[in-house]
């Protein structure tokens, strides 16, 4: 999807040009990450027949595999034991976001990839040849690329405006998870959550025990802790919109905006 490059952010760590920085942390710049376990020098730390994994599952923890002849990725990222041990799904993403779980393990000789929830399959989400038509009223709109999938983000992140000084910067920077736009209200997290000076309507994620929360208690694809909008009971407005899915993401964004300013 070359022709999305501007619209696309990623869940992963991606390296910023100029070096070893990095953009680390959900809404801290262009980039939407997961934090690194340190900035990391590629041509002094990693060796020369190794390949550095850094994982998210555990504490952000790094280890150096040497791959054996005709190893995968897979392979070389289970004998690194940074992959998850509660069975959760995971896969191992290069610099650039991009799925390399099954390429050979010798093609990333002196390189460092990411181990990493799964990334989202299958399943309803939004038209990415259509979110043009919500960028007229929200031009920040960015695609999270890993929750892509046959042509669909099932998450966007976008600003939202902050009319009553909540923030300190003048905007709500949100997510929007959409798993199935027709049958299910999206649901919101604020990634700026340290720039609020008001959390009204924000909490922990799948902490309400409202019977319309279907927050998550970390942010989807990542470990970081999520801060959920409560959008309240809105299923029965939401179900009354028309069965066409921008009309929908663009009322209910209307409705989280209307929420955070209240």
């Amino acid at each position: 999807v070359a022709q999305l490059a501007e619209e696309n952010v990623y869940v992963g760590v991606q390296k910023v040009a100029g070096g070893a920085d990095w953009d680390a942390g959900w809404g801290g710049g262009e980039v939407v990450a997961v934090e690194p376990a340190a900035d990391v020098d590629l041509e002094n730390e990693l060796p020369s027949k190794g390949v550095c994994f850094v994982s998210s599952f555990n504490d952000n923890s790094r280890n150096t595999v040497i791959p054996g002849d005709g190893e995968t990725v897979q392979t070389a990222a289970k004998a690194s034991g940074l992959i998850p041990r509660d069975g959760s799904a995971w896969d191992v993403y290069d610099g650039m976001g991009r799925v390399v779980t099954n390429e050979p393990s010798a093609n990333y000789i002196g390189q460092t990839l990411w181990i990493n929830a799964s990334a989202i399959g299958g399943g309803s989400g939004l038209p990415i040849d259509r979110l043009s038509e919500l960028r007229t009223d929200y031009p920040s709109l960015q695609v999270v690329r890993q929750h892509v999938s046959n042509e669909e983000t099932q998450m966007i992140v976008v600003n939202l405006p902050d009319n009553n000084n909540r923030t300190k910067n003048g905007n709500f920077r949100v997510a929007i998870h959409v798993t199935d736009p027709f049958n299910q209200v999206p649901v919101t997290y604020v990634l700026n959550h340290e720039e609020l000076n008001s959390s009204r309507f924000i909490m922990r994620g799948g902490s309400s025990g409202a019977h319309y929360d279907q927050s998550q208690r970390t942010l989807p694809g990542t470990n970081k802790q999520a801060w959920w909008v409560c959008h309240g009971s809105f299923k029965n407005q939401y179900d009354k919109l028309e069965r066409d899915v921008i009309v929908r993401i663009g009322a209910y964004l209307n409705h989280i905006i209307s929420v955070l300013n209240s």
